[in-house]
């Protein structure tokens, strides 16, 4: 009988030539996609490697220049009080510095001394150094005279590790201002979660060498630093730090730095599925470069403290007088982030008098921020030495020189007398003040001098009375400056657009700025309104 094999042609088994051919394709592709599968995970290992150094170089420089930025917020209070004490003498020195010093503030202790004294003419909080050797002190003196923007003085050998920090008044009485900031008694300062390193561990050692006794703080206490590194070293007063930063964990996220095995894992399948899988690479790498830039964005929130820091620098809160209704308003620019240099503020003087002060430092950034609290808290010193208009400016010109700083600032000042409505006004190259009456509104007419930082001698006085119910506004050119109009012009405008405002001084102001001003306006804007009503003021002595 013939076998059904046989009818075909064939011998039992002969299909296994056939099967074998089978198994060699499948074979042949599986090894296909299982070599196309290792060099593609290990280019995507690599990519994510290079992704991952990138991003964590970054945040390193980054954090690097965080740190170097955040010694200006340090440094602006203690040239405050050093140039308040060179003024005023040590009580303007502790006036300045007590809102800054004391448990959870931002200094655990500060004191002044006179360039080469031996001990402290001012103390507050308990500062260490106060306690130390007299060799120590000298040593210190000597650093923080040479230092030509600030001492920074580490001790952390002690159980208490602080940081201590050093600015030196350039003119006589050559005052040194001194704080100091406490450490963690371990040293360890774990980044909140909301924060944009979050996903890192970091050391930070000063001096640059990265030794355990120059250790100022890190995140964890398994050091030194290993595995993938990223390191940078940032000016820091006259020293400097090193920061050294690992990742926690994969900073481009977790597919990032998982898609090398799963390609691996999927090989078979990869040569089905390879466009897919390069496009879904293309696509985190995308991914990875929007985490790049949300990292832009959070730092540039970081510098949004400086804004804030303009803020706290300007008055909180207006004196109550009889009287006199006072309002004010700060518009920071909206083209730009940066501090700038707008000012204004409203002393008292007695029961019976006011001085109003309104100015405007060139510039933008920390530098003229910090010219500005200098020129404020100097003029708030001259006023409570009974000085006028006139020489308060005149004063403020020894404090900024264009010719050493590189900065100006125009000021106008003016004091009311509540009893008499008595005005005098000096103005050194600032926007004349507006005065607001039953007849419009009109520029005072004070006479401009140069700014100051350029003038050699103070500015003449205007001499008026201010008209019972008048408003008198003050401002900052912010207000009306325009690009390719004549200042004239721009005056005019606010002239003609408070005139039919009726209201408080305060929907005065606001009015104006919500009508004068752009949305897209360039500069910082600042204004002070005065409404003087004399019989308040005889009710209050009444």
């Amino acid at each position: 009988m013939t076998s059904p094999a046989a009818s075909l042609g064939g011998e039992p088994g002969s299909s296994k030539p056939g099967g074998t051919r089978i198994r060699a394709i499948t074979v042949a592709v599986l090894l296909g996609s299982v070599v196309l599968a290792a060099v593609l995970s290990y280019g995507v290992w690599r990519l994510n490697a290079r992704t991952e150094d990138r991003l964590l170089s970054q945040q390193a420089r980054q954090a690097g220049a965080l740190i170097s930025a955040s010694l200006d917020t340090t440094r602006t209070p203690l040239v405050a009080a050093a140039d308040s004490a060179r003024v005023a003498g040590p009580a303007a020195f502790v006036s300045v510095l007590s809102p800054y010093v004391g448990p959870g503030r931002r200094f655990v202790g500060a004191a002044l001394w006179v360039a080469g004294a031996s001990s402290p003419v001012a103390v507050l909080g308990t500062p260490q150094l106060v306690n130390a050797s007299p060799a120590v002190l000298s040593e210190f003196g000597r650093r923080a005279a040479a230092a030509p923007q600030l001492s920074v003085t580490p001790m952390l050998a002690s159980s208490n590790p602080r940081v201590g920090y050093a600015y030196t008044e350039m003119a006589s009485p050559r005052y040194i201002a001194y704080a100091e900031t406490a450490l963690p008694a371990d040293r360890t300062q774990v980044p909140r979660r909301n924060t944009a390193y979050r996903n890192v561990n970091y050391a930070l050692y000063v001096g640059g060498q990265q030794q355990s006794a120059n250790l100022v703080a890190a995140s964890t206490a398994h050091l030194p630093l290993a595995g993938r590194r990223a390191s940078v070293v940032t000016p820091f007063g006259d020293t400097s730090v090193l920061l050294v930063m690992t990742p926690r964990s994969n900073l481009g996220g977790w597919l990032s730095g998982n898609l090398w095995w799963i390609l691996l894992v999927g090989g078979l399948l990869l040569g089905l599925a390879a466009a897919v899988l390069v496009d879904r690479l293309a696509h985190r790498r995308d991914e990875a470069e929007g985490l790049v830039r949300e990292v832009s964005r959070l730092y540039e929130e970081q510098r949004g403290i400086a804004v804030t820091l303009q803020r706290a620098l300007l008055p909180e809160n207006m004196p109550v007088l009889d009287g006199l209704e006072i309002a004010t308003r700060y518009v920071p620019a909206s083209s730009h982030s940066e501090v700038g240099g707008d000012w204004f503020d409203v002393i008292p003087v007695g029961d019976h008098e006011v001085i109003v002060i309104v100015g405007d430092v060139s510039g933008h950034g920390i530098a003229a921020a910090t010219a500005m609290a200098s020129l404020r808290f100097a003029a708030r010193a001259f006023v409570s030495e009974g000085n006028a208009p006139a020489q308060v400016l005149g004063k403020l010109d020894k404090i900024l020189d264009i010719r050493r700083d590189g900065q100006f600032a125009t000021v106008a000042c003016a004091s009311l007398d509540l009893r008499n409505g008595r005005l005098r006004v000096a103005n050194a190259g600032h926007p004349d003040m507006i005065l607001v009456d039953g007849a419009g509104g009109r520029l005072l007419g004070s006479q401009a001098g140069p700014p100051v930082g350029v003038q050699e001698t103070p500015p003449t006085e205007l001499e008026c009375v201010l008209p019972s119910g008048a408003t008198l506004l003050a401002f900052t050119d912010g207000l009306f400056e325009r690009r390719g109009e004549s200042l004239d012009v721009g005056l005019q405008r606010v002239c003609d657009c408070v005139a039919g405002i009726d209201g408080t001084v305060d929907a005065i102001l606001g009015q104006a700025i919500a009508d004068v001003v752009p949305s897209d306006h360039p500069d910082d804007i600042a204004m002070v309104g005065l409404r003087w009503t004399p019989a308040a003021t005889a009710r209050g002595a009444a």
